[in-house]
């Protein structure tokens, strides 16, 4: 999970992931629900891509 939030700055940089959603993996308290918030926005991304 360290890994993870450590590669978030890039994320935020990139604009890859919305910044709500950054901040729910920023919080996440397990690996799970990391995976989940993630997923979300992944589909949240391609929706909004058509």
């Amino acid at each position: 999970m360290e890994q993870i939030k450590a590669i978030v700055p890039e994320f935020i940089k990139g604009g890859i992931v919305p910044a709500d959603i950054l901040m729910d993996i920023m919080t996440a308290k397990s690996l799970t629900e990391m995976k989940a918030d993630v997923k979300k926005a992944i589909k949240k991304q391609k929706e909004e891509n058509g």
